[in-house]
């Protein structure tokens, strides 16, 4: 599934069997900083004096170093696990007619040749972002190229800028390879993975063929596969968002491309934390409620035939009715949900940090 993204392909390259393109790309990504640093050594702009950023002291490259790498195998791993999720149909729900279970078939069959790069509208997705990225770049370029403009964007100098002349060639191919390739191929797969669980749980639920385990051990019906998987979209999302605060925290001023890029990316996760699930929620709910009212029911019953004609009244309904009232009803076990909650106030955090600075 990964081979058509090239980069995230984790297959063994020839007989090589520990070397894969995924690997090769990870260990790219963290060496060329290295050359990054060479560079600023060679220009004298490792360190620069006053308000001007060298390379030690721009605290947006180095989260971007670290982070790189980490939303390229954050991506290799949600498309991986989620395909192997949504290909093991017996675990995703009731059987049902031949017919629904021809259409549940196609719909996920279709999914998968998006995921995989096979049609034109996955293909162009992924176009438009590797623009939208290459247009950020161009961007920065501009606002770099010249002492004149690099202080009337930032206030200062900085070490990617002309005239530092090395600094800036390398700095920008870093960059050109990192945004429209890395942060575009995510991108396309974070929507892909989105719209597909969305399309695939929407027809479930509304078939009453999500299958829903009130005993499974993640105390949220067994659905807790697809909260991981859109907890691994918050997670690159979350990335994004880090990136560009610490941007803002080397140079203290920002411009309408990059603030535009941050709000995007936090609507984003809080959104994705809440919409890409929403029917299992509603599915959850419907279980919930039923279960809670059927139990209550002979609740009342077992209730009134102990007090009318006494005996001991069996605790087992109750202690399965509290049971089923503490289940959650979005996908997310508890260490998840914890994460979900984390990113879902990380915008909020870091622009406070940055105020209060």
């Amino acid at each position: 599934m990964t081979r058509n993204y090239f980069i995230l392909d984790g297959s063994p390259v020839g007989h090589l069997r520990l070397v894969s393109r995924r690997l090769i790309a990870v260990l790219i990504y963290l060496l060329l900083p290295c050359a990054m640093g060479i560079a600023a050594r060679w220009d004298h702009t490792w360190k620069l004096p006053g308000e001007d950023k060298g390379f030690s002291q721009h605290f947006g490259y180095w989260v971007l170093f670290l982070t790189t790498p980490v939303v390229l195998l954050l991506t290799a791993h949600l498309l991986e696990t989620f395909t192997a999720t949504i290909s093991g149909l017996d675990v995703l729900y009731v059987r049902a007619s031949e017919e629904l279970r021809r259409k549940t078939e196609k719909l996920i069959a279709r999914h998968l040749d998006h995921l995989s790069l096979r049609t034109i509208p996955a293909i162009s997705l992924s176009a438009f972002f590797a623009l939208v990225m290459l247009f950020f770049c161009i961007v920065n370029v501009i606002n770099t190229s010249s002492p004149d403009a690099v202080r009337h964007t930032y206030g200062h100098d900085s070490y990617d800028a002309l005239p530092h002349v090395l600094s800036f060639y390398v700095g920008k191919i870093y960059l050109f390879l990192v945004f429209p390739v890395v942060y575009a191929i995510a991108l396309a797969v974070a929507f892909q993975v989105t719209y597909a669980m969305m399309s695939i749980l929407r027809f479930l639920g509304n078939n009453d063929m999500l299958q829903i385990n009130l005993f499974h051990e993640d105390n949220c019906g067994g659905t807790s596969r697809f909260g991981n998987a859109n907890l691994l979209i918050m997670l690159i999302y979350a990335n994004f968002i880090l990136v560009r605060s610490m941007m803002y925290l080397t140079h203290h001023t920002t411009y309408f491309v990059a603030n535009a890029a941050l709000l995007g990316c936090s609507v984003a996760a809080a959104v994705q934390s809440v919409v890409a699930v929403y029917s299992i929620h509603r599915v959850l709910v419907r279980k919930k409620r039923e279960c809670i009212e059927a139990l209550g029911r002979r609740l009342s019953v077992d209730v009134d035939t102990t007090l009318r004609v006494g005996g001991r009244f069996s605790s087992d309904i109750l202690a399965f009715r509290n049971h089923v009232a503490g289940l959650y009803t979005y996908p997310y076990a508890r260490p998840a949900l914890a994460a979900v909650n984390l990113i879902r106030f990380l915008p909020a955090a870091l622009v406070l940090v940055t105020v209060l600075k």
